[in-house]
């Protein structure tokens, strides 16, 4: 998973961390409402949301196929593995999936990953995930990004046709050289995201979808819906 490797790595300098805890403050919102005493974070990347959901008392876990974004969560401490959903384990009150891990799934890869939900929740159990709207991927997340400083500089190139958002990074790292003042080694990769219609999301589960929340991050409009999905008792 080399390209999600190198988001992580870059994640820092995308300027999205205000917009991180804001979204972080609604799934906390609601997740009190629950009171669960087991949690899984399914995408957990760095372990930011594991540590305020440990803040607060709930034993939580977290999953993610970045080997880069695995080792910064073991570093804080938390409870995490570099897994599919597919090979997790457990049952669990609460299983989330916070900031557009759905829309990294194709069609069939998102009937696959509902149906592992499901296996991992116990009955009564809920589901919780954000997807992008339509908004969300041809107003905000179309576009071109660059970051620029001595050490390191990002170019993020992101173009949306409906359905599928293509995102292309590439990043320059300075290194140090014997034979040159200024040498920098590039990474480059590329990442493919999915609109997704609500229904149809919820045709794809046996969960029962019972709360679908706008957020607004950034501009005038939605651009995320949270959904929240229920396991039959």
């Amino acid at each position: 998973m080399e390209n999600l490797d190198l988001y992580a790595k870059v994640e820092p300098l995308l300027g999205i961390e205000e917009a991180t805890a804001e979204l972080h403050a609604y799934y906390l919102e609601k997740i009190k409402e629950y009171q669960p005493e087991t949690l899984l974070d399914v995408g957990c990347g760095d372990g930011k949301f594991l540590q305020q959901l440990k803040a607060q008392g709930i034993v939580a876990a977290g999953i993610d196929l970045s080997g880069v974004a695995i080792e910064n969560a073991k570093a804080k401490g938390l409870s995490v593995a570099c897994q599919n959903i597919k090979d997790a384990i457990g049952a669990y009150d609460v299983v989330t999936a916070v900031f557009d891990v759905l829309n990294f799934l194709d069609r069939d890869e998102l009937k696959d990953f509902l149906s592992n939900v499901s296996r991992l929740l116990k009955p009564g159990g809920h589901f919780l995930a954000d997807v992008n709207t339509q908004y969300g991927f041809s107003e905000v997340a179309d576009g071109v990004l660059a970051y620029d400083d001595n050490d390191k500089s990002l170019i993020v190139d992101a173009s949306y046709k409906e359905p599928i958002l293509t995102t292309r990074f590439a990043y320059f790292e300075k290194i140090d050289s014997i034979k040159f003042d200024n040498h920098y080694e590039k990474s480059s990769a590329e990442i493919i995201q999915y609109f997704h219609q609500i229904a149809d999301i919820a045709s794809l589960t046996d969960l029962e979808l019972h709360i679908e929340m706008p957020v607004t991050l950034y501009g005038d409009e939605p651009d995320k819906a949270i959904l929240c999905f229920e396991k039959a008792l």
